[in-house]
């Protein structure tokens, strides 16, 4: 009878300890921080432009969006963007003629549009896309690492923004894909419809 009740004892201690080691979801949230403030991210959308004279890439913008956005299209392409809320935008360059290339994009700021840069990274936070009113960044330096798998997504970003701050992101998910007939990027093509 004390062996059973050891016995007892012994799983019992093993049943409690092993269910206190759940593995915790390692996997951050879609959103991004700024001046110390977590902004929701829930949806994105890439948009090629195709390859430019003088450029050495394809360029794309790369468009992230909190739930407050709807992007609106007309052809197949992006027409205008309504509601309010936070995102950011990135102009960058990849080698391929249809997707974003796997790898860290770093900050460049020139004509050139080399593969694996980027020229351009606004954020906008509380931002009203009919009045164009609300915070509005734009970065200096910076990184943003893209890693695709199936048709997934997955980006991490280190900017520093004008005034020294920084903003740091992450957003794992599906990117809308669009084809750009439009020869002008940045903001001018989602924040100021």
């Amino acid at each position: 009878m004390r062996i059973i009740s050891i016995l007892l004892v012994s799983i019992f201690t093993v049943v409690i300890s092993f269910s206190g080691c759940k593995k915790k979801d390692e996997t951050p949230k879609n959103q991004m921080t700024y001046n110390e403030v977590e902004y929701d991210l829930s949806h994105g959308v890439s948009e090629n432009n195709g390859i430019w004279d003088g450029n050495e890439g394809y360029n794309f913008n790369l468009i992230l969006l909190s739930s407050g956005f709807t992007v609106y299209e007309v052809d197949g392409k992006i027409d205008s963007l309504s509601g309010i809320g936070h995102g950011i935008l990135f102009e960058l360059y990849s080698n391929n003629s249809d997707k974003l290339d796997d790898g860290v994009y770093t900050f460049e700021d020139g004509p050139d549009g080399k593969p694996g840069t980027f020229s351009y990274a606004d954020a906008v936070f509380n931002w009203d896309a009919q009045t164009l009113e609300g915070t509005e960044v734009e970065a200096t330096t910076g990184n943003l690492s893209v890693v695709k798998a199936g048709d997934e997504y997955e980006l991490s970003m280190n900017l520093t923004m004008k005034g020294g701050k920084t903003l740091t992101g992450f957003y794992k998910g599906i990117l809308k894909y669009y084809i750009s007939d439009q020869k002008s990027v940045k903001k001018e093509n989602i924040w100021s419809n």
